[in-house]
């Protein structure tokens, strides 16, 4: 139970500090800032939370209860402003996806020019040397999608006597 005395404590302490400051951001998320801060520096070691943030996970739902009930309500409020909700909702997530799949674009384009940088493309690649070239049989043409050094040797055989090298 170590771990919910750690949780109620930097809660508390969120709690405090955005009290100080105005309110201007709720006490449970600088609360949560101060928790990550405190795992990440080291002062405070994951395995001690592992047991509360389980329990806390596992029940999840149980947090959800009273904010249905909330919106139960006032739902004579929240049918008033329907319309509204709903344009703010579907904005927003439109939004999301576009900023996240534009920063991921990026991203990967500059990934591609990392791995195209002379130092880069000097050294083999392992995965390209682990795959077989692909051949075509002996007899069966190429369709020219595979590259001209993948292709086998034509050589003269049974099925394709008017082929020499």
């Amino acid at each position: 139970m170590q771990g919910i005395v750690w949780i109620l404590f930097f809660y508390l302490l969120g709690c405090v500090v955005s009290a100080l400051t105005g309110n201007f951001i709720p006490g449970s998320v600088v609360g949560m800032l101060l928790l990550f801060g405190a795992l990440s520096a080291g002062w405070l070691r994951p395995w001690r939370m592992k047991r509360a943030a389980g329990f806390l996970l596992d029940n999840m739902m149980l947090f959800f209860i009273p904010v249905g009930v909330g919106l139960i309500a006032s739902y004579s409020l929240v049918s008033k402003y329907l319309a509204a909700i709903l344009v703010a909702s579907i904005v927003s997530t439109v939004l999301v996806i576009v900023v996240v799949g534009m920063i991921e674009q990026k991203l990967e384009g500059k990934r591609r020019e990392d791995s195209h940088t002379p130092e880069n493309s000097a050294r083999p690649n392992p995965a390209a040397s682990a795959m077989p070239t692909p051949v075509a049989p002996p007899g069966i043409e190429s369709t020219g999608a595979e590259p001209t050094a993948a292709r086998a040797p034509e050589t003269a055989t049974p099925s394709n006597p008017g082929r020499h090298e």
